[in-house]
């Protein structure tokens, strides 16, 4: 998903120099990390059905889905990993019902990417799960984090950048390749090469990473090579 020059979530008030500047780098949103948890279904004895929280036993449980693509190591990780095909997405799912999605360019796909995984869980599970009722929308997710990436159409001075910014831009060329450009207020951090290639990361939702690009523009765009 990439944001388009008549995204109605665009940053409003732009000049039409700096808009443009900003459409020449518009970042591809290419990861949504999302959570949820599910809960399960039983039968009460007045005849309606109530949710309940859950355990699972793990070990079991990994038995009848690494079969099935799944990945599990107790000694590394509490979580079974399973990766979906089509679409795409990787998820995470943990013995108390928690669900962590990452991969999935829209939350919408995450969500269908969970009702697949639900639903395969269900083929194995001796009990029916789901996420709470009335809530099978997005409205059930939580995002944690969307990460998007994009590239200015030139290069950039990152010791330039870090001395004329030394408050909100971390630059250690001998640990990493890229300075962190963090602004104060903004949600999301810039993750900027020399070659003018970025990633934007820690904004939960699209809106918020145009808000980080728009502020980073600014401040890069002064130290071009």
């Amino acid at each position: 998903m990439s944001v388009a020059c008549d995204d109605p979530n665009a940053p409003a008030k732009l000049s039409k120099e700096i808009f443009k500047q900003l459409i020449e780098c518009t970042p591809d949103i290419h990861n949504h990390v999302v959570n949820c948890r599910t809960v399960m279904y039983n039968d009460s004895p007045d005849g309606t059905q109530r949710d309940e929280q859950y355990l699972v036993n793990m070990m079991d449980l990994a038995m009848k889905m690494i079969p099935l693509g799944a990945e599990y190591n107790s000694k590394k990780f509490t979580a079974i990993n399973i990766t979906m095909r089509n679409p795409r997405g990787s998820v995470l799912y943990y013995g108390d019902g928690k669900i962590l999605c990452t991969g999935c360019k829209t939350t919408a796909i995450s969500l269908f990417v969970i009702m697949k995984l639900i639903s395969l869980l269900n083929s194995v599970l001796p009990f029916t799960i789901g996420l709470p009722r009335g809530l099978e929308t997005q409205s059930t997710l939580k995002v944690q984090n969307v990460v998007a990436s994009g590239e200015f159409k030139f290069k950039v001075n990152l010791s330039r950048l870090h001395a004329r910014n030394p408050m909100c831009c971390d630059y250690e060329p001998k640990e990493f390749p890229g300075a962190a450009l963090k602004i104060p207020g903004q949600q999301a951090t810039m993750l900027i090469f020399r070659t003018g290639k970025f990633v934007l990361t820690g904004g939960s939702s699209p809106i918020l990473l145009w808000e980080c690009l728009h502020a980073c523009n600014p401040k890069v765009s002064e130290c071009r090579e």
